[in-house]
């Protein structure tokens, strides 16, 4: 009931203007209304679409066939947009990203085109309109949509959510004063001429940069706000002599401010989500780094130097026994040269953790072959025909095909086969470890440290990793690192 209050109150907020008519809006709000209430709420919400169309329709200019043929399309739009949206948005935040933003524009113009078309063919079939204006009519139906959702829509994403941190009065002071030039630039345009319809356009984006999507939308609100109060009292640069003309050209202003300001705000956001990840990565790379000079230590400490140490108390016994039993002597030294072998392969094992041997002098391919014949797993591991790369190339690529492995030996089971697949291609190095075992559902389990690290290894090179899993269908790791340079 409440959706279908909103959607008759945006109709009617849109009647207000005085510029539109039975079968088409300059701007047609509900639209964004709906879509906001379904993507927010659930799509189980859609007879609170039904209740407000069929409420708004103006039954003394509409046939009864018509108008039932106006609110079947603008359920279907409304569903149409809902569903793209869910499909080609992030669900954490659809409109973070520039992806998200065009995601929800081809959302947008695909379920607007349903509502455009049914109904505009609805209303011909009626009577209502003429078959000479059918092309206008749909124009002006499909464009008055768009532009309602693209002001609406955005808006409710943006706020819906209230912000992690109140801002300090400084940040009020600032926003206010934002609103301000938004509001006084877009004054001064009524009563212009079309050149200055562009002076709007710096205080947009300067709500974009600094207040980020929020900002932008509730600027977007207040510029096309007064372009269509300009544009139905004859005021501004839209007051122009046609009214198809003063329809198409306040209804692309209106576009194309709402597409500059959410673009820009997308960018905003994914810069500084950029940021804050390097951040991150930073520091758990540093931690990684202190965690392994622990170890080193630790292992140092507690087992070659140990061994070292011993190895010269040994040694100064064997010099004492030597000058009195020679036998026992060399059978002390013999004993001194066992343990000197055993404190060697120890510091080899240590320094072949830090970088392995076969890596540097071999390549990846055959360090992950030499690798593999440890694992308490059955691996194989293909990479025919690939040269040598930088050493940083090598090393982030080696040590996290070698942390899927572990992760396979440890969650997935010892009985789960793993396949290590390396290539290059599009100047690229690329990798996938993919195994066997039980899966997991990667949207509700959180990552742990072994594949985090295995992130920040392949993004601190320039590449990117993806994760792809299902409960009972394996685990797949994909890589690429960019390579323009081939040793």
């Amino acid at each position: 009931m409440l959706l279908a209050a909103a959607y008759f109150a945006a109709a009617h907020l849109g009647y207000a203007f005085q510029f539109s008519g039975p079968v088409g809006a300059i701007l047609w709000l509900p639209v964004g209304v709906a879509v906001a209430f379904l993507y927010l709420g659930g799509l189980q919400l859609w007879p609170g679409v039904v209740i407000g169309d069929l409420l708004v329709n103006d039954y003394t200019a509409l046939p009864i066939g018509s108008a039932v043929a106006q609110s079947v399309g603008n359920l279907l739009e409304v569903l149409v947009v809902t569903i793209l949206l869910l499909r080609l948005c992030p669900r954490k935040e659809p409109i973070g990203t520039l992806r998200g933003v065009m995601g929800m524009v081809v959302a947008i113009a695909c379920g607007t085109l349903v509502s455009a078309t049914i109904g505009s063919v609805a209303s011909w079939l009626g009577g209502v309109i003429s078959i000479s204006s059918l092309s206008h009519v749909w124009r002006t139906w499909w464009l008055g949509d768009f532009s309602g959702a693209l002001i609406v829509l955005p808006l409710a994403l943006a706020w819906s959510s209230f912000p992690e941190r109140p801002w300090q009065r400084a940040r009020m002071a600032e926003a206010s004063l934002m609103v301000a030039v938004v509001i006084g630039l877009s004054a001064i345009q009524l009563g212009r001429p079309m050149l200055l319809c562009t002076l709007v356009f710096p205080a947009l984006i300067w709500a974009a940069l600094d207040f980020g999507l929020r900002g932008a939308t509730v600027a977007i609100t207040i510029i096309c706000f007064f372009a269509i109060w300009g544009a139905t009292n004859d005021l501004g640069p839209f007051s122009v002599e046609t009214t198809n003309d003063r329809l198409l050209e306040t209804q692309l202003f209106i576009a194309t401010v709402s597409l500059t300001a959410l673009a820009i705000a997308a960018l905003v956001a994914e810069r500084a989500r950029l940021a804050e990840n390097l951040r991150a990565s930073r520091a758990r790379l540093v931690a990684a780094s202190d965690q392994a000079r622990q170890r080193l230590e630790r292992d140092l400490h507690d087992g070659a130097q140990q061994g070292i140490l011993g190895l010269q108390l040994q040694l100064t016994r064997a010099a004492e026994v030597v000058a009195e039993d020679p036998e026992e002597g060399q059978r002390l030294l013999a004993t001194i040269e066992l343990h000197m072998d055993s404190v060697l392969d120890e510091l080899r094992a240590i320094a072949h953790g830090v970088y392995p041997p076969m890596l540097r002098e071999y390549g990846i391919v055959s360090a992950l072959q030499s690798a593999a014949l440890h694992v308490q797993s059955p691996v194989s591991v293909h990479g025919a025909g690939l040269g040598r790369y930088s050493e940083a190339t090598e090393a982030a690529v080696y040590f996290s095909c070698m942390e899927a492995l572990q992760n396979v030996v440890k969650h997935a089971g010892s009985d789960a086969g793993a396949e290590v697949q390396l290539r290059e291609q599009s100047g690229e190095l690329r990798f996938e470890v993919a195994d066997s075992g039980a899966g997991f559902d990667t949207s509700t389990t959180v990552l742990g440290t072994g594949l985090t690290n295995m992130r920040d290894r392949i993004e601190a090179v320039g590449g990117t990793l993806m994760v792809v899993s299902r409960p009972r269908a394996g685990t797949t790791i994909r890589g690429r690192v960019p390579v323009p340079y081939q040793l």
